[in-house]
């Protein structure tokens, strides 16, 4: 991350669902396009999952340049295993979210939902504002 650069912001589940219903989420996606000091990241399990109940979701987020598809990779599946988490989604976004050599500062979650990640201390979450 530059100097310059603001801490990257993850959308989860919740976030995702809320595309198209929330004023703050369109405003700050649509911001993205030209503001790219702030990277927008999302997992792809917690798409995989909006994308459930969303139809065509996962294909307008794919077309969003400023957004960032996290795949699910080994450490992920690992950390699912060792947290025994309920929710795959949940697990995704936290071990993404967690300090890391490329964010040593952590993500910070966009939610409407945040009491799901109270557990992991380290782990900042944003409430979604309310219309």
């Amino acid at each position: 991350m530059t100097p310059t650069q603001r801490s990257p912001l993850l959308l989860d589940t919740t976030s995702l669902l809320a595309i198209g219903r929330s004023q703050w989420l369109a405003g700050f996606l649509e911001a993205t396009h030209v503001r790219v000091d702030r990277p927008v990241l999302t997992p792809a399990v917690c798409l995989a999952f909006a994308g459930k109940h969303r139809p065509h979701l996962i294909k307008h987020i794919g077309l969003l340049p400023a957004v960032s598809v996290i795949p699910f990779d080994f450490s992920h599946a690992l950390s699912y295993e060792e947290w025994t988490w309920p929710d795959l989604d949940v697990a995704h976004a936290v071990a993404t979210a967690l300090p890391s050599a490329e964010h040593p500062e952590g993500v910070v979650i966009v939610t409407g939902q945040p009491e799901l990640y109270q557990r992991w201390p380290h782990v900042r979450t944003r409430s979604l504002p309310t219309p």
